[in-house]
């Protein structure tokens, strides 16, 4: 490009009334280094979870207890994990935070609005497979698992049955 254009593509923008603006407050650089900073730290602290685990397989239904969100997570946990290579027979229990609550009320919406279900949160697996000695596949159950229910791994405990 020819000195000349780029001459005149810059005085374009200099006749633009913001940029002369910008031009005289000496500190725009430091503010615009501040909004920046401010805007990363918000996107670090904030609460974005676009994560839709907690085996989305669960769908959209609605449980009416505790147990019935536990048994339905533990079916469905067993049967995935029943079918990696090498687990063998296996046996899956979940355990539930006490200290959360299962709401499955709709009482606030109305018909053209969906329901929205707060599940509790899962404080803990325990998986038996006699396939669980080979550490392969006790990784396996593991990391399957961890990825399924999107929890951590301190929470899933894995034992040798029979």
């Amino acid at each position: 490009m020819s000195e000349e254009k780029k001459a005149g593509k810059l005085s374009f923008l200099d006749n633009l009334k913001i940029v002369k603006k910008i031009k005289q407050n000496k500190h725009i650089g430091l503010i615009v280094v501040v909004i920046f900073v401010l805007i990363l730290l918000l996107l670090l602290f904030s609460d974005f979870n676009f994560n839709t685990s907690k085996m989305e397989m669960l769908e959209t239904s609605t449980y009416s207890t505790y147990y019935q969100y536990a048994e339905t997570l533990e079916n469905k946990l067993k049967n995935v994990l029943g079918k990696i290579k090498g687990v063998g027979n296996i046996e899956v229990m979940v355990s539930l935070d006490n200290n959360s609550y299962l709401n499955t009320s709709n009482s606030n919406t109305s018909s053209n609005e969906q329901s929205v279900e707060i599940l509790p949160n899962i404080s803990g697996v325990v998986i038996v497979s006699s396939g669980a000695s080979d550490i392969n596949v006790k990784l396996n159950l593991l990391t399957a698992t961890q990825t399924l229910l999107d929890i951590a791994q301190n929470k899933i405990q894995i034992y040798v049955g029979n």
